[in-house]
């Protein structure tokens, strides 16, 4: 998940890595000559040559762009020197002509439409753009995510606790990003409470569509990372509930969130004091339920369903 980065150095080369797909083990890479930083929209084109290591023939590949300041080399340059830019889409070179293909994974994601949101495959990522509405006012997210960090996290193992899920988007810094793109949308769209951006984040995970894990993945409970739940654009309770969970938990945002499970139900939970609403207690505090399947819940509003029944509280 990514917006363009801002390069701190005056004067860079550009540095290009072959990795294993999905970054794997680098086996090439090379650098371009020293050129003046663009900025202000400006660009300029360079040439990178990858003149050492050996590019795998038959492997899934791709290529990591950075910028590095010019003074450094490839063998001792520290990595916080290192601006990464883009990554391509992955490709194979054939074992026998040396010609270069694109070879994307068979969970690659196709281009699609509708009410909502829009996914587009670009070069290495997947553009994502949102719309809704929060207290009648519209709006519009827009951001990426790279197709690499997707293919991680299909292949990510399962068998997890629902609060590893997220847990695993906070310590791989997902979720942060997320919460960061999201908190400047809101900002963007004129929510400046914490009330309103909470009410704004609440309304995008409600968009997205829910579908059953049997439907969708073939399998009867298959919690998704919230990199699938995002590129796929859809999922069930859990796969919602967990994506809301790590986002608000995570700073800017910084709320103490739970995962609450009723009968053959997920949600989330958010801590308050005397709010109106429902609420279950877990270590002596309140977590207002927070319904993420569906449009229009706010922030202690239960389904009839669940009124009067009990639910399992998981701590994140």
């Amino acid at each position: 998940m990514t917006s363009y980065p801002e390069i701190p150095h005056d004067r860079v080369q550009i540095v290009g890595i072959t990795y294993e797909y999905p970054r794997g083990e680098g086996v090439a890479y090379g650098s371009s000559d020293a050129i003046d930083t663009p900025r202000d929209g400006d660009s300029t084109r360079v040439t990178v040559s990858m003149t050492e290591g050996d590019v795998s023939r038959g492997e899934r590949l791709h290529h990591l762009i950075f910028a590095m300041p010019e003074d450094q080399d490839l063998e001792n340059v520290d990595g916080d020197d290192l601006t990464f830019l883009y990554e391509s889409d992955p490709f194979r070179v054939n074992s026998d002509t040396g010609e270069i293909s694109r070879d994307p994974p068979s969970h690659a994601q196709d281009d699609a439409t509708q009410d909502g949101f829009e996914r587009k495959s670009v070069e290495g990522a997947y553009r994502l753009q949102f719309d809704g509405q929060t207290q009648g006012q519209p709006w519009r997210v827009g951001l990426y995510i790279w197709k690499s960090a997707y293919s991680q996290s299909v292949n990510e193992p399962r068998g997890r606790g629902y609060s590893e899920y997220v847990a695993l988007a906070q310590s791989n810094g997902n979720a942060g990003t997320i919460a960061e793109i999201l908190d400047e949308a809101a900002e963007a769209n004129s929510f400046t409470g914490k009330r309103a951006k909470v009410e704004f984040v609440i309304d995008w995970v409600q968009s997205f569509p829910y579908v059953t894990d049997d439907v969708d993945t073939g399998y009867d409970d298959y919690p998704k990372t919230v990199t699938e739940t995002m590129v796929e654009v859809r999922g069930d309770c859990e796969d919602t509930s967990i994506l809301l969970a790590a986002i608000l938990q995570t700073e800017p945002f910084n709320y103490d969130m739970v995962l609450i499970q009723p009968p053959e139900h997920m949600a989330a939970g958010i801590y308050g004091k005397d709010q109106p609403g429902y609420y279950w207690e877990a270590d002596g505090r309140e977590y207002y339920y927070i319904e993420t399947t569906g449009e229009g819940w706010g922030i202690g509003d239960l389904p009839e369903t669940y009124q009067g029944e009990n639910a399992v509280v998981h701590q994140v």
